[in-house]
């Protein structure tokens, strides 16, 4: 039984204390314990582990291990001796603990405003300490972590500090969220709006307190008749002028059994005696982005920033949104084209807008929602046919439509029409390349010389639409023969020469006369020196 396992345990203990004093100890018979008697508590207050002057309480000495009571550390004497020699009795000094469990401080009541609250805060203020054991051998659990940091409301945590010794201690506190808190007491509550007439407002206190949501709730130290949180009564200590009428009022409302955790909140009552016209929650639409028709630039002129010349976007809730407007980039600065440009934007509701705007390089004629576009060109006569095909390719002319619109019904897009005479309608044309014709070839042909060649867009007749006339220079690169007759008389005819056999001749010329000339130098040269000497 237990009285019989405590006298092993003392017996083990007392020959184990021995053995300390006297390591050749070998008893060669069964321990008989003969006494054991208390003599004092040991207090160690500077908990260094050695029995200090003044740290004995002797007021307890020399009572039985049965007949003590047990302190965290006692003192006893056990007198033994060997069943085989009665007469030689041992007596040792023993500390005997009494496994006090560590101790657990949690406080009361902590209070967080809403979102402030991490699980880190769980442990704020909270420690355990152990007489046996130092803070790193304890382990401190929270058996719930139920904190809502957005939920305004008191939670009672609770926790359990384990010593090495498997004791246990548990312990609680509350943690509240938002609301306002006095001593012991937490109290709560929301602002309300109200229909006179459709919520039958009466003006009165109990009212107050279920609209608004009104709580009291127990923070303090664990009583008889509270714990913590429980719900305590909450009353309107200050109704503001609140009753039963249109108006905005500050209610005052606090906990009965302490009216210092008090909460002011309003309460807005509507007139709904006559009908309410509401305005209509407008639908979520897309945003507004402007986008010109056509830009143009000189050769070289256009830079990034001009992607955006001209470029906004708003919304009807966002405001102005042009500094999220995203684009492509295919302009060419250095090359005269036609360059479409795709544009995009969104808003906070996730509805885009995208447009497309032609950006045009180089010296376009833009007139009645056309471009066209050429350029002067040169041309050996051995490497052209004389066409106005070929016209076209060499001047790179190109047109380009411009309309956003067309009239409803109008053909495939290439024809002028009066702008007003019928409804306008989005053309699907808009900044594609349309066919280039000559309008006037000015006697182009296969034949060296300089022509005015006039271009226009093919299927457009109207005074308005848009012409380009250029410059084709052709020369003559063909080799004609040189005509020159040779010395002689008679009829006889020499041969022809060519421009490379004249060219020979004037080379060959020009290297006598130079050797002639050092000749001359040479000997005028000589005949001073004769003339020194």
């Amino acid at each position: 039984d237990a009285s019989d396992y405590l006298d092993e345990f003392i017996k083990r203990a007392a020959v184990a204390s021995y053995l300390k004093k006297d390591p050749s100890f070998k008893p060669a018979g069964t321990i008989v314990l003969d006494s054991v008697v208390k003599s004092g508590n040991w207090n160690d207050a500077d908990k260094d582990g050695i029995l200090d002057e003044g740290e004995l309480d002797t007021t307890e000495k020399g009572l039985s291990f049965a007949d003590a009571t047990l302190a965290l550390f006692d003192i006893f004497e056990v007198t033994f001796h060997v069943s085989e020699d009665p007469t030689a009795t041992i007596t040792v000094s023993m500390l005997i603990t009494n496994g006090t469990p560590p101790t657990l401080v949690v406080p009361e009541h902590r209070h967080y405003e809403r979102g402030e609250f991490t699980d880190a805060n769980y442990m704020d203020g909270v420690y355990a300490y152990d007489n046996e054991d130092d803070d790193s051998q304890l382990v401190i659990s929270v058996l719930n972590k139920i904190v809502d940091p957005n939920v305004e409301d008191v939670y009672v945590i609770y926790y359990t500090v384990e010593d090495t010794d498997g004791n246990i201690t548990p312990g609680s506190g509350a943690i509240s969220i938002g609301g306002v808190v006095d001593e012991d007491y937490w109290i709560n509550a929301k602002d309300f709006t109200k229909k006179l007439v459709a919520d039958n407002v009466q003006g009165t206190a109990e009212e107050a307190i279920r609209w608004s949501e009104a709580i009291g709730k127990y923070v303090g130290t664990n009583t008889e008749t509270l714990k913590k949180g429980d719900v305590v009564p909450v009353i309107v200590a200050d109704l503001g002028g609140y009753k039963k009428a249109a108006g905005v009022y500050n209610i005052k409302y606090a906990v009965e059994a302490h009216q210092a955790a008090a909460i002011t909140k309003k309460a807005t009552i509507t007139d709904d005696s006559e009908p309410i016209i509401e305005e209509p929650i407008p639908l979520a639409a897309p945003p507004t982005l402007v986008v010109p028709d056509v830009r143009q630039y000189d050769l070289g002129a256009f830079t990034d920033a001009n992607y955006m010349d001209g470029v906004t976007a708003s919304d009807a809730v966002d405001g102005d949104l042009t500094a999220k407007v995203t684009y492509d980039k295919p302009v060419k600065p250095n090359k005269a084209d036609a360059y479409v440009v795709t544009y995009s934007v969104t808003n906070s509701a996730n509805l885009s807008a995208t447009k497309t705007g032609v950006i045009l390089i180089g010296d376009w004629v833009v007139k009645g929602g056309y471009g066209l576009y050429a350029q002067d060109f040169k041309a050996k006569l051995s490497k052209i046919e004389g066409t106005k095909a070929e016209a076209i390719e060499l001047a790179k002319a190109k047109a380009i439509d411009l309309r956003r619109q067309v009239e409803e019904g109008s053909d495939d897009g290439t024809k002028l029409l009066a702008v007003g005479a019928l409804a306008m309608v989005d053309n699907d044309r808009y900044g594609k390349e349309l066919k280039v014709t000559v309008d006037d070839a000015g006697g182009y042909k296969k034949a060296a010389g300089k022509y005015k060649i006039t271009f226009k867009i093919y299927g457009l007749t109207s005074k308005d639409a848009p012409a380009k006339k250029v410059t084709a220079t052709i020369t003559d690169d063909s080799k004609k023969p040189a005509t020159t007759t040779t010395s002689g008389g008679g009829g006889g005819g020499g041969t022809a020469k060519t421009g490379d056999d004249m060219m020979l001749e004037l080379l060959i010329l020009l290297l006598i006369l130079s050797a002639a000339a050092m000749v001359c130098i040479y000997l005028r040269k000589r005949q001073g020196d004769a003339q020194e000497a």
